[in-house]
């Protein structure tokens, strides 16, 4: 989640701590990656080689930052997390659960389309008046429809209420085209529902199946040695969060920015740049020095506090505050201590924020301690033509990157 609504907090109270610039003006710069972020990205995005996606796209990564003289540092993270993390891990788990049901929902429905779509072309196939409406198997077919009609109208919509809308009106339009007076051409929708419906229903089963797939140690391992064999500083982060790692980085002189999404970089003390890698964008640079001299606070320690009463990971808020609440509290009291010794404002469940502190505070051992020890080294070519055995496919740059930097000709 990162840090709940800080983006539009720092734009109306500090805009000169959110820079946008073009990607070129990162030249020379060192990147530590949040590499997690990426590869979920990669891993749940279209492709036509679904087994090699994760690779593909770090691939990609790679060759566009090496293109913008761009030295990356990739962080991992490892199989044990932050404590602190547990309330957050439990929600994203319950998420996937319901992502599991909902694609659960989506497969009965591309059945009910399968169904349809057969009835519809036994309707087509039998002449004008060569079967009656009472045939045993027409009957059959208007009562499925009719029950599937009444199951839909009493449950409601679900998350994906065109698809209900659109399932609703083909039914009813075959119901027409099979004679049950029940339904009247007024009803009848202009489109070809059944069409719609089931080209709109494939692709969201697609999407739901992508989402679904679990995103195992295997892949991130595989991503790993993929950056380790393209010659790239690599570092896995053991109970502790990859963010935190990466702006200490940044904190100790080794990288200039943190490369992810997670605004928790920030309360970590570290500057950030987002949207990288996004086809057509410029990127964000957030700088926490700035934020904390255009919001008007007092220094770090009165930042994480009020990243902490935002949201975040690692711990619930206060009710009835919101980020800008936050901001004017944090400039009244001076501490989170202070503003509940007043007696205002009620703490929710999990309301831990010595421990969120402690995480955000926490100092990390660098793996790295020089820029020298990061800089990219050369390319291990037996490993990447293991690697492409392994997928049975030629890591070749993508069209984001749109060249091949390592060679006049191919990588491998």
């Amino acid at each position: 989640m990162g840090v709940k609504g800080l983006t539009p907090l720092l734009a109306r109270f500090a805009p000169a701590s959110i820079s946008t610039i073009s990607p070129c003006t990162l030249s020379g710069w060192t990147l530590a990656v949040d590499t997690s972020i990426f590869i979920q990205r990669f891993f749940r995005s279209p492709s036509p080689s679904p087994q090699s996606r994760h690779i593909q796209g770090i691939y990609d990564l790679a060759t566009y930052m090496h293109s913008l003289d761009i030295t990356p540092i990739f962080i991992f993270d490892g199989a044990t997390r932050a404590r602190g993390k547990e309330r957050e891990l439990q929600k994203r788990r319950q998420d996937r659960i319901r992502l599991q049901q909902e694609y659960e929902r989506a497969q009965a429905r591309q059945q009910r389309i399968r169904t349809m779509q057969e009835i519809g072309i036994a309707v087509l196939e039998d002449m004008p008046g060569e079967i009656s409406a009472e045939s045993w198997e027409k009957s059959r077919a208007v009562e499925w429809l009719q029950e599937g009609l009444a199951r839909e109208i009493m449950a409601g919509h679900t998350v994906d209420a065109r698809l209900d809308v659109l399932e609703q009106e083909a039914a009813k339009t075959m119901l027409f085209q099979m004679g049950d007076s029940a339904v009247s051409a007024d009803d009848l929708p202009e489109h070809n529902a059944l069409e719609l419906l089931a080209q709109l229903s494939s692709e969201r089963l697609d999407v739901l199946a992508r989402r679904a797939e679990p995103l195992t140690r295997q892949h991130v391992d595989e991503c790993r040695q993929l950056v380790r064999a393209l010659g790239y500083a690599a570092y896995t982060v053991e109970d502790a969060e990859s963010e935190s790692m990466c702006a200490a980085l940044v904190k100790g002189g080794v990288a200039d920015a943190v490369c992810t999404e997670d605004l928790d970089v920030l309360a970590f003390g570290g500057r950030l740049v987002r949207s990288f890698y996004t086809p057509g964008q410029d990127v964000l640079v957030m700088d926490v020095q700035q934020a904390i001299a255009g919001l008007g606070l007092k220094d770090m320690h009165q930042f994480r506090d009020l990243c902490i009463l935002c949201g975040t990971d690692f711990a619930s808020t206060l009710e009835r505050v919101g980020p800008v609440t936050a901001l004017k509290l944090i400039k009244k009291f001076g501490t989170i201590e202070q503003i509940l010794e007043s007696g205002t404002y009620r703490q929710r469940d999990g309301f831990d924020y010595q421990l969120a502190r402690e995480i955000f505070g926490r100092n990390v051992k660098l793996p790295f301690s020089t820029r020298e020890e990061v800089r990219p080294r050369s390319a291990d070519r037996a490993e990447l033509d293991r690697l492409q055995r392994l997928f049975g496919v030629r890591l070749l740059a993508g069209q984001a990157a749109g060249l091949d930097p390592f060679a006049a000709g191919a990588l491998f």
